[in-house]
């Protein structure tokens, strides 16, 4: 389904021996294409299950035999499996540590996905997945309202009281976005889009339907994009020590290790069980300052222009180990540091 209007896809395709569908316009963006190719490539598509992967995803071979099974329970409308990666992160990448972490994505595909699948609320990602058509038809096709229509397809579906399961299972693999430029893009149209469904008739808040632990566990994930404030005002309660000597607590180097150390260590334990060593505690610290900044912005954007941003497509593309810099991404965290640094020296 190309809405970026290709010749040479097109030729590919036809050597390929796949139906071809183009578009005319972009408008609903990725779920306005698939709307399209539903509503016009009819009786090509026919099939009363319908798998969706992104152009950069690769399923294996039994990928059916695995998954088609669980539509022999006629309360099951998706199926959602996990996005694992090929690829490093931009930045790991970046960072020259590919081979010793786990990709930043891991901990929601291996974690949070199955626990969410506990209670029906598994979040469908846009790849992936295998669909009941019937039950695509019933709500409408995929929601346009919001960047983040697989989401919000879920929830929709999820509200007509149908099933969500979520098959732990490596059964595909893609590319990671290949420059921090682009990961930190995806992130923050991933954002806007969990934002934006807020507005919607979909929001967890509003839509019927639901039961009250699907709509915590989905407001869970939109109280996740919000903690960039939470990230930036902590970036900037040293340089307002600094500055003004005030602070959200003052304590004793005695205090700190009768009552800080153990908070922090027994903090870092929890996490390590909870996340069964798909994210450690240190690398936690390193992508919240990467994106604080950025969702923050994005966030007060948001504010003044719920529904202005626009879907762009993630760069997959690139030589694979290779190092990025993205200065939107730099530059605050160097003048935070730079400002500590000035601040020391006057105190020395």
């Amino acid at each position: 389904l190309d809405d970026s209007r290709r010749d040479h896809i097109r030729d590919l395709c036809q050597q390929l021996g796949c139906r071809y569908v183009r578009r005319p316009d972009n408008l609903g963006h990725k779920a306005g294409n698939v709307n399209h190719a539903l509503k016009h490539a009819s009786p090509a598509i026919s099939a009363d299950l319908l798998v969706f992967f992104d152009a950069d995803f690769m399923p294996v071979s039994h990928f059916l035999r695995r998954t088609v099974g669980f539509f022999q329970d006629a309360k099951v409308a998706l199926l959602q499996t996990p996005q694992l990666f090929y690829s490093a992160d931009a930045p790991r990448q970046n960072l020259g540590v590919s081979n010793s972490t786990s990709n930043e994505e891991d901990l929601f595909f291996q974690v949070i996905q199955p626990g969410r699948d506990r209670f029906n609320a598994t979040m469908c990602h846009g790849t992936c997945f295998v669909v009941r058509r019937s039950v695509l038809e019933e709500i409408g096709g995929l929601p346009t309202q919001s960047l983040c229509e697989d989401w919000a397809t879920s929830i929709s579906i999820q509200a007509k009281g149908y099933k969500v399961p979520y098959l732990n299972e490596r059964l595909s693999s893609g590319a990671s976005a290949i420059t921090v430029a682009s990961f930190v893009k995806q992130r923050l149209r991933w954002a806007q889009g969990t934002w934006q469904i807020l507005l919607t008739p979909l929001s967890p808040l509003r839509v019927s339907g639901l039961t009250i632990m699907q709509r915590v566990v989905h407001m869970a994930g939109i109280l996740h994009w919000t903690m960039s404030i939470c990230s930036v005002i902590t970036m900037l309660l040293p340089i307002i020590f600094f500055a003004t000597g005030t602070g959200p607590f003052r304590i004793t180097l005695e205090e700190a290790i009768a009552y800080w150390l153990p908070y922090y260590g027994a903090t870092a334990l929890a996490f390590c069980w909870l996340t069964r060593g798909y994210r450690s505690f240190f690398w936690s610290d390193i992508y919240g300052p990467l994106l604080a900044v950025p969702v923050f912005l994005s966030f007060l954007k948001f504010l003044w222009n719920p529904f202005g941003g626009t879907f762009q497509v993630t760069q997959k593309s690139g030589a694979l180990g290779a190092r990025s810099i993205c200065w939107s991404v730099l530059w605050p965290i160097l003048v935070t540091l730079a400002a500590y640094a000035v601040k020391l020296l006057c105190l020395i």
